[in-house]
C-alpha cells in the first residue's frame, strides 16, 4: 500500500505540473512549487499509508466476500486522515518556537495547526483521489489474491 501511495504521488504531481505548463490553461501555481509540494509530500504519505495499510489488513476479515478492493478504499482514506494529522502536528511543532518567542498565544498556535494540516489534507484530496482511490482498490485486490493463494486451505 505504502508502494501504491508513492506511484499516486508522484503521478499526481507529474500530472499537475503537466497540466500547468500545457499552454492555454491557466498557473494555479509556479511549476517549482508543484514539484516541491509532490517531494515534500512523500515522506508524509509514504509511513502514513504504511501505519494505515497495517491497521486495515489487521482489521480486514477474509470471511467479507471481495474484502480487498474495501480494505484498499479504507487504507487510502485512512492514509489520508493519518497524512493530515501528521501535517496537524509538524505544524504545531513549527509554530511552538515561536510561541516560546512570545509572538503568538497558545490559542493562535492551536488555531493554525487546526488549520493547515486540515487544508493541506483538503488540496491533498481534491488533486489526487481520482488516482488514489482506484490505486487503493486495485492494490488492495491484489494483496487480497496474494494473501488467499498463499495461504493452504485447510
Amino acid at each position: 500500500m505504502a508502494t501504491t501511495a508513492a506511484v499516486a504521488a508522484a503521478v499526481a504531481t507529474v500530472t499537475f505540473v503537466l497540466a500547468t505548463v500545457v499552454p492555454g490553461l491557466p498557473e494555479v501555481m509556479p511549476v517549482d512549487l508543484a514539484v516541491r509540494f509532490g517531494v515534500i509530500a512523500f515522506p508524509i504519505v509514504i509511513p502514513s499509508a504504511f501505519v494505515s495499510g497495517v491497521v486495515m489488513w489487521r482489521l480486514a476479515t477474509p470471511n467479507l466476500s471481495r474484502y480487498g478492493p474495501v480494505a484498499g478504499l479504507a487504507t487510502t482514506g485512512l492514509t489520508y486522515l493519518v497524512g493530515t494529522l501528521v501535517v496537524s502536528i509538524l505544524a504545531l511543532m513549527l509554530y511552538v518556537p515561536i510561541f516560546l518567542g512570545g509572538s503568538l498565544t497558545v490559542g493562535e498556535i492551536l488555531g493554525i495547526a487546526g488549520l493547515v494540516g486540515p487544508v493541506y489534507g483538503s488540496f491533498a484530496f481534491m488533486f489526487t483521489f481520482w488516482l488514489t482511490l482506484p490505486l487503493g482498490a486495485l492494490g488492495g485486490s491484489i494483496y487480497e489474491r496474494t494473501r488467499t493463494a498463499s495461504t493452504p486451505e485447510r
